[in-house]
């Protein structure tokens, strides 16, 4: 290295060799004296001026963290497991407590429901019971067109009324109870407004009158026998009247029939009570 700081190594070199040739005194070709003066300033040639040397960026020492210009400060992060903070908001309203109904604004008051298993009251009235009502068809009563197979299963449901009213009279006679012979009797009197009931309807069909020939069965001393007999009976005639309704389109006619059939169905739950009471 050089002590002068020039731009380059090749400057240095050239302003040692002109500092070199300038102390050196040039040779003479005269022979000189012996007592030739000494020169003791000599003179230069003039050089040229000294290059202004350029400054050299700072290098930071070993290990150490060049240091920049302050920047726009950092926000500080929230503390660990801590919620951001929001600005006010509305108020939530208050949930009702658990388990309590919401409350609605009043309105009108609800009719009190009847209690249960109870059967709804109705005025009185003067119409007689059900049993004691002459059966008379209505007014616009149209009867369906007649067919030979409807009317002769009316005939045969005139004469079966008719036999099992007749063999009720005797089977209230094997009975001991007042109350079962009672039950008995209210059922023959079903029977005989059956029998009514489909001539009526038998004579609105044909204009005719039914009078078919009965022929009674008779009765067994064997109580339980006889009433097993009469509920099976019973149960057959609910299927052949469930035939019958079925056969009509005429709405008077069905609600006629529809009324026999669930006194049939009231029979057989009767005449069921009675033989689990004898057998």
């Amino acid at each position: 290295m050089y002590p002068y700081n020039f731009e380059s190594d090749e400057d240095n070199e050239r302003f040692e060799s002109e500092r070199e040739g300038a102390k050196r005194p040039a040779p003479s070709t005269s022979p000189s004296p012996s007592t030739s003066p000494i020169n003791i300033n000599p003179s230069f040639p003039p050089s040229r001026p000294r290059p202004t040397p350029r400054p050299r960026p700072s290098v930071p020492p070993n290990n150490q963290m060049p240091t920049f210009p302050p920047s726009n400060p950092t926000p500080t992060p929230p503390p660990v497991n801590q919620m951001p903070v929001f600005p006010p908001s509305e108020p939530i309203p208050t949930p009702p407590p658990v388990n309590q109904m919401p409350v609605f604004p009043p309105s009108e008051p609800m009719p009190t429901p009847p209690p249960v298993n109870q059967m709804p009251v109705f005025p009185p009235s003067n119409e007689k019971p059900c049993n004691e009502m002459p059966c008379v068809p209505p007014k616009n009563f149209m009867p369906a067109k007649p067919d030979e197979k409807l009317l002769d299963m009316l005939l045969e449901a005139i004469k079966d009324e008719m036999e099992d009213a007749e063999y009720c009279s005797n089977l209230c006679n094997l009975l001991t109870q007042k109350g079962d012979q009672e039950i008995v009797r209210h059922i023959r009197m079903d029977e005989l407004k059956h029998a009514k009931l489909l001539q009526e309807i038998y004579f609105n069909l044909t204009g005719k009158k039914a009078c078919p020939k009965i022929n009674p069965e008779r009765t067994s001393d064997n109580v339980a026998l006889e009433l097993e007999k009469s509920m099976f009976k019973v149960l057959s005639g609910i299927a052949f009247y469930r035939k019958i309704y079925f056969s009509f389109l005429n709405i008077e006619i069905r609600d006629m029939i529809y009324e026999i059939l669930t006194d049939e169905q009231c029979h057989a739950t009767k005449f069921s009570y009675l033989y689990a009471k004898y057998r």
